[in-house]
């Protein structure tokens, strides 16, 4: 067990916390920054609100939602950011996404091309908003066949367990 040092304001334990926080997030930052980032998340939402004409006020609110884990969290909009940077690095656009809502559940319905060979595969997204934890949790998640073999992986991005 480690012990906690304290200097006036200085904790030993919150620093050692916070170095092995920022070692963690290292990878990510070194692949995309936060302008870039910032960019592809304003990709995303230009293209769900052309998708989805008159519901961009909804799509917004839903967008600033958090998935939690534990007691962090992530915006969706950030994860589907994130998202969009992983699918160009892998020669895939963003064709359409389709957006619905029913009381508590958000669905996303998102095509992509392969650059290469023009094949579209499809995403499937299920979020239900849980207002006790004041977070979204993915419910429901599917694929066309091309990504079966990466359901496990996708799921857990999107924040699903």
């Amino acid at each position: 067990m480690m012990k906690e040092v304290e200097y006036g304001e200085f904790n030993v334990k919150n620093l050692i916390v916070s170095l092995f926080i920022m070692f963690l997030s290292l990878p990510l930052a070194a692949d995309v920054g936060e302008g870039e980032l910032s960019s592809y998340k304003s990709l995303f939402l230009k293209k769900i609100i052309s998708s989805n004409p008159g519901r961009e006020s909804e799509i917004r609110r839903c967008m600033d939602g958090i998935i939690k884990d534990g007691s962090s969290g992530v915006r969706l909009i950030d994860k589907f950011g994130l998202f969009l940077y992983d699918s160009r690095n892998n020669n895939l656009s963003l064709e359409r996404i389709k957006y619905f809502r029913d009381g508590n559940i958000s669905i996303f319905m998102i095509t992509l091309k392969d650059n290469s060979d023009s094949t579209l595969y499809n995403l499937f997204l299920e979020y239900s908003y849980e207002s006790a934890r004041g977070a979204y949790k993915l419910t429901d998640i599917s694929f066309s066949m091309i990504f079966a073999d990466k359901i496990k992986s996708v799921s857990e991005f999107f924040g699903g367990s």
